[in-house]
């Protein structure tokens, strides 16, 4: 018992640092959650919603972390789908971790559009539900607001504002984090991505964010990050074949032990060759 005592106050006092709260998918974190200005699959619903207007095919994505830091009570699990329609892109879907003692579920929805083809800007809702054992439940409606720019073709600028609106539960102040990101990604020859992002929580010190994807081949991606506040260094795989994509992501902690990921993405598109398509969706191929 007083082991569990100790993980629901860690928790309790500590849930707004912890990574599982802010990631969202094992590509996003085996990039240092520098994504910012990527965001170029579903999952993008959690990080940057205006990346989802660059994909003009049906995909749903999956992550699972069975136990953060080597404790089976904080493992989380999210899932996203998105739709393409004349009038913009529509996604879906969930995430949620804990144990029985404290949980966190979020349903997140988005809409997000592209203008004057180098423009894309989204919208998010996110109901937030916190239960806590012996305490109750309570929920919140939060909004987030992204956009995307693409400068030219192998260069994007991206920002985002999670949780713009100040919710928060009840009558309690700040137990919802208002981040705020801003960051680019460019393409210095079409195997590399480069990404580094400033992710600013009203309540905290900043934190800078660099990742690096190199295709070393069309069907597998070798990525790495690395995050201040906390330090961390990121790393991963992602394997794909047509239309299926698994990744595979790890990453460390100053104190605690090395934390593991996967996801799942399957498409309705052969997204081995995602660059290309997201490049002539945009206009730029």
């Amino acid at each position: 018992m007083g082991q569990v005592k100790q993980i629901f106050l860690f928790l309790f006092f500590n849930s707004i640092f912890l990574y599982a709260q802010i990631n969202y998918g094992a590509k996003e974190i085996a990039l240092g959650n520098s994504g910012v200005a990527m965001s170029d699959n579903a999952m993008a619903l959690f990080g940057n919603p205006a990346g989802s207007a660059q994909i003009d095919w049906s995909e749903f994505s999956a992550y699972y972390a069975p136990s953060y830091f080597g404790v089976k009570e904080l493992a989380t699990g999210s899932a996203a789908a998105l739709a393409p329609f004349s009038f913009g892109v529509v996604s879906g879907g969930f995430s949620t971790y804990g144990f029985d003692l404290y949980r966190e579920t979020t349903v997140s929805v988005s809409f997000s559009r592209k203008f004057f083809n180098r423009v894309l800007l989204g919208l998010g809702l996110d109901y937030r539900n916190l239960k806590i054992a012996r305490y109750g439940n309570a929920g919140s409606l939060l909004l987030n607001f992204g956009c995307l720019f693409y400068l030219f073709k192998r260069a994007r600028f991206g920002f985002v504002v999670k949780n713009f609106t100040r919710s928060t539960y009840g009558n309690y102040q700040n137990q919802i984090p208002t981040i705020i990101s801003i960051g680019a990604s460019v393409n210095p020859i079409d195997e590399i991505t480069l990404n580094v992002a400033i992710c600013k929580d009203l309540e905290y010190p900043v934190s800078a964010r660099f990742g690096l994807e190199y295709g070393i081949f069309q069907n597998f991606d070798l990525r790495f990050g690395y995050r201040t506040e906390p330090n961390s260094y990121t790393g991963g795989i992602g394997l794909k074949y047509k239309y299926f994509e698994l990744d595979y992501a790890v990453f460390t902690h100053e104190d605690l032990p090395l934390s593991h990921q996967v996801g799942l993405i399957i498409a309705l598109s052969d997204i081995s060759r995602r660059r290309e398509m997201i490049a002539k969706t945009m206009g730029l191929k």
